[in-house]
C-alpha cells in the first residue's frame, strides 16, 4: 500500500468517525429536548377528552387486542356514545377505535356480561389468559382472579373463569388492580395486607411456573404514606401509577417508575398536561405500540363525575425523535432522563473513542505529519409529501364543521397570520360557536375539526406567552386539560418552530 492509498484510507477512517460523533452528539442533543418540559408539552403529545361515559365500578378501559374494552348498558348498544347510558344491563364491551370515536364494538363475553371493572384487568401478550378484579364471596373484598379464553382467536365465545381468586390471594385482605409484564413473568398488584407503610401499597409477584410467588412490598421507593394504586408495566416494565401521596398536584397524581433492568428507581410525576387538583388515575398505554394512552380525571366533589381522556403521540412532530409515550414521559423528567442519557451513552461513546485512538496512531506512524481534514456533517433535508387518503379522509384544517378537506400541516416557513388559542374542549358532535364566561369575562368560542373531532378554543393571542397566562387561567376557571394551539391562516399547525 503506498503513501496515497495509506492517506485516503486515513481520511475514509476520520470521516467515519466524525461520522458517529456527529450521531452521538445528535443523539444527546435529542435526549437534552427530550428531558425539556416545555418542548414536550407543546409538542410531542395531544391530550384530548374522549367521549365515552365511564360506569362504576369501572374508573377507566383498558386496551384489549386492537381496541378497548369497557363497561357500557346493553339498552344503548345501537349508541354507545350516548351521554347517559342508562335502564339497561350493564356488561362489558369490545370496540376499535377511529379518529377518536369507538366502531364495531362487540360483547367482549358474549357468554356472560362480565361486569367487572375493565380497568381493574390485565392481559397476557397473546390476549388468551386474563386476571381480574372480583369481589370474594367468602370476606366480601376484592381479589384478583384468573380467567383463560375456552376457545380460538375469534373471541365470539367467552372466558373459563377460576372460582377461587389465585394463590397468593390467602388473607382477609384487597388483592386489586393487577398489572402483568408482557412476557408474563410478573404481576403487580394494590392490597392493604400486612406490611403496607399507607393505606394500599403495590406488591410484586413472579410466575414461577406452577404458580405465583409469595408477594412482596415494592418498598418505600415505590410506595409511600398514602395509597398506591392502578399500576400498569408498560412493554420495558416500566411501572406507572396513581398515589395520593404528599407532594402532588392534588387528589390522586399519576407517577411514573424506570425500570433500569433490575429494580424501579424512584418515582416521579406526570405533567401537569395530565395531572390536575381532582383525581387522575387509571393510566394505560397501548402496549402493541406504545403511541396511545387512556386516564381518566375524577372530580372530588360529590356528583365524583369522571372524565375519559385519551393521549396521542403527535406524529408531525415526534416521529424519529421520541418512539413511544413512555419514553416522552420518562424524557420528561431531567432525573430520570440523566440516567438514562448515562446508560446510553456508555455503550454508544466507547467505539468511537477506539477508533480516534487507532486514527491517531495510524497517522503518526504512517505519515509521520500531523494531518488536519475538515469534515461538515450531512445536512439531510426531510421532504414531506402527502400520503394517500385513508378510507375515510381525516380533516387537519380548521374551519366551519360542515368543511371536508384533506389533512395538511402548515410549516412554520410559510407565510401568513400567525395566531394563538387555547383548546378547552374536544366533542364528536359539532358545537359551533357560543358564548362562554371564564374567570367572569366573556368570551366567543371558536371551533375546527381535526383528525375526525369537533375542538373549541377561546381566545386569539399574537404570542405564545400571552397563550399561556390565558391556558393556566382556563385550567382554574373549570378547564383542567386546556393546552395552546397555533394556526397559521386559521389552520393548525404542529410546527416546533411555534412554541
Amino acid at each position: 500500500m503506498n503513501k496515497f492509498q495509506v492517506a485516503l484510507s486515513i481520511l475514509a477512517l476520520i470521516m467515519f468517525s466524525c461520522s458517529n460523533v456527529n450521531k452521538l452528539k445528535e443523539s444527546r442533543l435529542e435526549t437534552e429536548r427530550s428531558a425539556n418540559p416545555e418542548f414536550l408539552e407543546g409538542n410531542l403529545f395531544d391530550v384530548d377528552t374522549f367521549n365515552l361515559e365511564i360506569i362504576p365500578p369501572s374508573s377507566g378501559v383498558q386496551f384489549f387486542r386492537d381496541g378497548i374494552m369497557f363497561l357500557a348498558s346493553s339498552k344503548n348498544e345501537e349508541n354507545m356514545l350516548h351521554d347517559h347510558l342508562s335502564f339497561g344491563t350493564i356488561k362489558s364491551y369490545y370496540a376499535g377505535i377511529y379518529e377518536g370515536t369507538l366502531f364495531k364494538y362487540t360483547d367482549f363475553s358474549p357468554t356472560f356480561p362480565f361486569t367487572f371493572p375493565s380497568d381493574a384487568t390485565t392481559f397476557s401478550s397473546d390476549f388468551k389468559t386474563m386476571y381480574f378484579t372480583g369481589i370474594s364471596k367468602t370476606d366480601n373484598k376484592e381479589k384478583i382472579y384468573e380467567a383463560t379464553h375456552s376457545a380460538g382467536d375469534d373471541y365470539q365465545t367467552g372466558w373459563d373463569v377460576k372460582e377461587a381468586p389465585v394463590s397468593f390471594c390467602q388473607e382477609n385482605m384487597v388483592y386489586t388492580h393487577p398489572a402483568l409484564s408482557v412476557d408474563g413473568s410478573m404481576m403487580i398488584f394494590a392490597s392493604d395486607k400486612k406490611g403496607s407503610t399507607g393505606g394500599l401499597d403495590l406488591y410484586i409477584t413472579h410466575n414461577k411456573g406452577n404458580g405465583w410467588s409469595d408477594p412482596e412490598n415494592m418498598s418505600s421507593t415505590i410506595n409511600s404514606s398514602g395509597n398506591e394504586l392502578f399500576p400498569f408495566l408498560d412493554s420495558d416494565n416500566n411501572l406507572f401509577f396513581s398515589s395520593d401521596r404528599t407532594g402532588g398536584k392534588g387528589g390522586y397524581d399519576i407517577y411514573v417508575s424506570w425500570f433500569n433492568g433490575k429494580t424501579w428507581n424512584q418515582p416521579e410525576i406526570l405533567t401537569s398536561r395530565i395531572n390536575t387538583t381532582a383525581d387522575d388515575i387509571s393510566f394505560r398505554i397501548d402496549r402493541k405500540d406504545g403511541k396511545s394512552a387512556f386516564y381518566t380525571t375524577r372530580d372530588k366533589s360529590g356528583n365524583r363525575h369522571t372524565q375519559l381522556f385519551r393521549i396521542t403521540v403527535n406524529e408531525n412532530i415526534a416521529a424519529n425523535k421520541t418512539k413511544n409515550l413512555s419514553q416522552i414521559m420518562l424524557g420528561m423528567s431531567p432525573t430520570l432522563a440523566k440516567g438514562m442519557i448515562a446508560s446510553a451513552e456508555k455503550k454508544d461513546s466507547e467505539p468511537v473513542i477506539q477508533q480516534k485512538a487507532e486514527i491517531k496512531s495510524e497517522i503518526k506512524s504512517e505519515t509521520k505529519a500531523e494531518t488536519k481534514a475538515e469534515v461538515k456533517p450531512e445536512v439531510k433535508t426531510e421532504v414531506k409529501t402527502e400520503t394517500k387518503a385513508e378510507t375515510k379522509p381525516s380533516t387537519d384544517v380548521a374551519s366551519k364543521p360542515s368543511t371536508s378537506t384533506s389533512e395538511k400541516t402548515v410549516s412554520a416557513d410559510k407565510k401568513g397570520t400567525v395566531i394563538y388559542r387555547v383548546q378547552i374542549i374536544t366533542t364528536s358532535i359539532s358545537k359551533g360557536s357560543y358564548p362562554i364566561s371564564i374567570n367572569s369575562k366573556n368570551y366567543q368560542t371558536w371551533e375546527y375539526l381535526y383528525k375526525g373531532a369537533y375542538r373549541t378554543t377561546v381566545g386569539e393571542f399574537k404570542t405564545l406567552s400571552e397563550a399561556t397566562v390565558f391556558q393556566n387561567t382556563c385550567r382554574k376557571s373549570g378547564y383542567p386539560q386546556a393546552f395552546v394551539v397555533v394556526f397559521v391562516d386559521d389552520i393548525r399547525s404542529t410546527d416546533p418552530k411555534f412554541f
